[in-house]
């Protein structure tokens, strides 16, 4: 994962994302709502990419 301040998302809002990336519509998904979605426990996931905390053995 590049730098957070190269990231799409830093820069432009979801409507300006969508014309980017040629989509007719884009959505933010929250943390909770990408984990959710995955349907694994939080707990076994690293999220370290989206937070910053990565576990340590």
């Amino acid at each position: 994962v590049p730098p957070k301040d190269e990231l799409i998302a830093v820069h432009l809002n979801a409507e300006e994302v969508s014309k980017v990336v040629g989509a007719d519509t884009f959505y933010w998904l929250s943390l909770k709502g990408l984990v959710e979605a995955i349907g694994i426990p939080r707990k076994n996931l690293c999220l370290g990419c989206f937070t910053g905390k990565y576990p340590i053995s």
